[in-house]
């Protein structure tokens, strides 16, 4: 295949121009080792000219946007973070294309196919490994794993929230990868926490063992006891580590959402993957403020929405479509 037809069909996928029926061809043909060359370099250029900076003309085109959309209701600042959060969901088909790509590269070598799953906004899935342990991923989240494990480790790569019920394998290390850390465990229950647009990454252990690596800057490391958690800053790479109720935090298996002194960034991007919605709010109005709630799973968005509501003074919503304002 010719490099400019490449580079036109891995630009329309990136911009979602592809039909679903195509989609999922275009991922196997990315995978398969043809023009392996082409197609990185493709994907090179891509990532190279996404502006994910949030300069003043982004905020211009934001503002002028909202009042587009929603005319009448001011919006005093612009929630960087949801910025972000833009970038993030725009390249999840690309990522999850290009890592099981790589990955599957790494592996050629033993011939061991890399299965990836991504779990939409709105969903959760359970899945068994080829150990038999069992994985609950969260909503928005990837895992990629080999179709075997082979080698004396037992790898996953994650993007986003899985709870993990390991098999014991001490002949074989089972490590999750995320951006970040390495979280190496033995036998355990646990879970991860690390969508790429939020700032912090947590593992919390249940049962059992495991030990949280840094990958990024000074290396740093932790052993974990039942009833702890880490949490990773991503900005100062800074790793501590707290007490808390582990089958709480685990609870959003079951459909809970739970939050024990959370951040509202952190509540409303629960709320977008439980309920597949896009949420404006002004960062700066609840800055440096923390909150602990309990949502069931029976609540519809609109009642989650009014649990906020009681709790948080001065909170107002308007919801139009699958999108949220917070004023």
């Amino acid at each position: 295949m010719h490099k400019k037809h490449i580079d036109l069909l891995i630009r329309r996928y990136t911009e979602n121009i592809l039909p679903k029926n195509i989609q999922y061809k275009f991922r196997q043909w990315l995978i398969n080792s043809d023009n392996v060359e082409d197609k990185n370099a493709s994907l090179e250029n891509i990532w190279n000219n996404i502006n994910a900076e949030a300069d003043e003309s982004t905020i211009k085109d934001l503002k002028l946007l909202h009042q587009k959309m929603n005319a009448g209701l001011r919006i005093k600042r612009i929630n960087y973070s949801y910025i972000v959060r833009i970038v993030a969901m725009i390249m999840i088909p690309i990522l999850c294309s290009y890592l099981t790509y790589f990955l599957t590269q790494k592996y050629s070598v033993k011939n061991v196919n890399m299965i990836e799953c991504f779990v939409p906004y709105g969903e959760k899935k359970i899945i068994v490994l080829p150990d038999s342990s069992r994985v609950w991923v969260n909503s928005g989240s990837i895992i990629i794993y080999p179709e075997e494990f082979v080698g004396d480790t037992r790898t996953i790569y994650l993007n986003g929230e899985a709870n993990f019920s390991v098999t014991k394998n001490p002949d074989k290390r089972f490590i999750v990868s995320t951006n970040n850390l390495n979280i190496e465990a033995l036998g355990t229950i646990f879970n991860v926490r690390a969508y790429l647009d939020l700032p912090k990454i947590t593992a919390t252990l249940e049962e059992g063992k495991i030990k949280v690596e840094t990958k990024t800057g000074p290396v740093q490391s932790m052993i974990l006891k039942p009833n702890e958690q880490i949490i990773y800053d991503n900005k100062t790479q800074y790793l501590s580590k707290q007490i808390v109720d582990a089958k709480r935090v685990a609870m959003w298996k079951d459909g809970y959402l739970i939050f024990q002194e959370a951040s509202f960034g952190d509540i409303l991007h629960a709320i977008e993957k439980r309920y597949d919605v896009v949420i404006h709010f002004d960062a700066g109005k609840y800055e440096g403020r923390t909150f602990t709630v309990r949502f069931s799973p029976e609540e519809t968005l609109p009642e989650t929405l009014d649990i906020l509501k009681e709790i948080i003074r001065d909170f107002n919503y308007k919801i139009k479509s699958n999108t949220i304002y917070i004023y």
